[in-house]
Order: structure tokens, then sequence, then C-alpha cells
């Protein structure tokens, strides 16, 4: 004899969980009771024409992984977030402050060298451009006087 859905079974036994099945978001998807806790074998028919071959009192990951297996590592995600949370709450203001502060002065003086190194490039250009001109202006005054260059 079949039952005429995948609850009745098992409220005869569960009627407390099976009530509480009945308020959830697995019913809500469509879901029976034994989707999930009587999964089917290797090679067995899926979901919707499962042969529902044995009963597994807390599901198995198998069952799980059928629909939430793209997030079943989420719960971890949200542990290690907790966990740098709570790091960063127990971290001391003081010694942020003044880690700021030391990176703030460090700032400067690479701005600082980066500024003296800029004019210093910008004297020593200047100075090469004067000893081309003037090396150029001296061999155009000679050439232009048939002497030799």
């Amino acid at each position: 004899m079949k039952a005429p859905d995948g609850h009745a079974v098992c409220e005869n036994c569960h009627g407390s969980d099976a009530d509480k099945f009945h308020q959830g978001t697995h019913n809500a998807e469509g879901l029976d009771c034994i989707d999930c806790h009587m999964q089917p074998g290797p090679g067995e028919i899926g979901h919707g024409g499962k042969q529902h071959i044995a009963h597994i009192f807390c599901g198995n990951a198998g069952s799980c992984l059928d629909c939430h297996g793209d997030t079943i590592h989420i719960a971890n995600k949200i542990i290690d977030t907790e966990s740098e949370v709570v790091a960063l709450r127990e971290t001391n203001i003081d010694d942020l402050q003044q880690q700021v502060a030391e990176l703030e002065t460090e700032k400067d003086d690479l701005q600082a060298n980066t500024a003296s190194r800029l004019y210093a490039g910008l004297v020593a250009g200047a100075i090469v451009a004067l000893v081309v001109g003037f090396g150029a202006g001296q061999f155009w005054k000679r050439w232009q006087h048939g002497e030799p260059v």
C-alpha cells in the first residue's frame, strides 16, 4: 500500500516533528520528509520519482548537498568572520593609533624624499641642457665660420 504523500507515513510516529516540517522552508519548496530521510542509493531514481529505500533518522550529507551543495561551507566562513571581529574588538586602540601615526610619518618622509628627488632631477636636467646647448652653440659657430669642428 502506498502512502498518499511523503508525509503521511512519517506523521504516524513523528507527529510533532511533522507539524514543524509543514511550517518550514523545505515543505514550502515542495519536499517531503522522505526526500531527505529516505534518500535513494547510488544509481537510484532522483527527486520526484525517487525510489525510497532506507529510513535515515538524521538525514545524510548527500541529501543536503543535493540542494545546498553551493552553500555548504558558508557556516565555516561565518565562524571565521566572527573570529576576525572578536580579534578586532580585542585590539588595543592605542596600539592602532600608534601604528597610524608611524605610517603617517613614513608617508610624509616618502613624500618629502620624492619632492627632493624631483627637484634634483630637474636641476640635473637643466645643467645637462645647458652643457649640451653650449656645446651645440660652439659647434654651430665654428661650422658657420668654416673652422674645423
